[in-house]
Order: structure tokens, then C-alpha cells, then sequence
């Protein structure tokens, strides 16, 4: 997990990633709402980063042909 983090990290710029935090506070209600094709939602249930029970099922659910998968036990990324 730590390898695949520093991975990503080293895959985009500083500025790219410094942007990203302000997004998070971004609300994407409409945005996922309008997305038509089949989305496939794949998220560790011990995520820390983005907390599973405050945020996934929601958006699963706001989308058109969304499904999810679960992973008990792994963390975000």
C-alpha cells in the first residue's frame, strides 16, 4: 500500500495534488447525477481518508447505473 501511494504521488505535479484538497469540500451531488453510463465503485471499508458510511453509499446511489464493491478491512487508496 505504502509503494502504490508513493507511486501515485510521484505520477502527478505538486500543484495538481495541493489543488485536489480544495475539491474535497466541493459538492458533486449534480455532477453524479447526470453521469449515464455504468459506473463501478470500488472502496476499502477502513478507509480513514474518505470514511465509507458518511459518503459512498450516497453517492452509489445518486448514480444512474452505479454498483459498488466493498473491501473489508483496506484503507483508502
Amino acid at each position: 500500500v505504502i509503494a502504490n501511494w508513493w507511486r501515485q504521488g510521484m505520477a502527478g505535479g505538486a500543484l495538481a495534488h495541493y489543488a485536489t484538497v480544495d475539491s474535497w469540500l466541493e459538492d458533486y451531488t449534480e455532477d453524479l447525477k447526470k453521469i449515464t453510463v455504468p459506473v463501478l465503485v470500488m472502496h476499502g471499508e477502513a478507509d480513514q481518508v474518505v470514511p465509507f458510511a458518511s459518503s459512498v453509499p450516497r453517492a452509489v446511489n445518486l448514480l444512474k447505473n452505479g454498483s459498488l464493491k466493498t473491501y473489508p478491512g483496506y484503507p483508502h487508496g
